[in-house]
C-alpha cells in the first residue's frame, strides 16, 4: 500500500485529462508548487480549493502543514472509519504507549475451559 508516485506520473495524468500533452502537464505542476512554496516563504497561507490549505509552521522539522480539503481528507479517513476516536489525557507520554505495546505483545493466558459435563444417565424403570 506504501509506494510512490513519480511527477511524471501525475503529470501523465493531468495531461490526459485535460488535453495536453505532458511536458505542458509537468511544467504546470512544478510552475503551481513553485508559486506555493514562494507564498508559504513569505509567510502567506496557500489555500487550492478542492485540494486544502498549506501553512507555513516556522517549525524547521515541519515547516509546512496541509490540511486536506473535505473530499480529500474523506477519501483518505475512508479505510479506518471503522475506529472510534479515544480521548487522552493531557499528560500522557511515552512510557504510557510503552506499557501499552507491552501488554499488547505478551500472549493472553489461555485458561482451559471448564469440560461439560457428562449428563446423568436416565434411571431405569424399576420393574413392575
Amino acid at each position: 500500500m506504501k509506494s510512490k508516485t513519480t511527477l511524471k506520473t501525475i503529470a501523465e495524468t493531468v495531461a490526459s485529462k485535460a488535453g495536453v500533452d505532458t511536458n505542458s502537464a509537468q511544467e504546470f505542476i512544478k510552475n503551481l508548487f513553485s508559486q506555493v512554496t514562494t507564498h508559504l516563504c513569505d509567510g502567506d497561507t496557500v489555500v487550492l480549493d478542492g485540494i486544502g490549505t498549506f501553512t507555513a509552521t516556522g517549525n524547521p522539522d515541519h515547516p509546512v502543514v496541509f490540511s486536506p480539503a473535505a473530499l480529500i481528507a474523506d477519501r483518505l479517513n475512508a479505510p479506518f472509519a471503522m475506529f472510534s476516536p479515544v480521548q487522552l489525557r493531557d499528560s500522557i507520554d511515552d512510557s504510557d504507549f510503552k506499557r501499552i505495546d507491552d501488554s499488547l505483545a505478551q500472549p493472553a493466558s489461555e485458561s482451559e475451559p471448564e469440560p461439560n459435563p457428562e449428563p446423568e444417565p436416565e434411571p431405569e424403570p424399576e420393574p413392575a
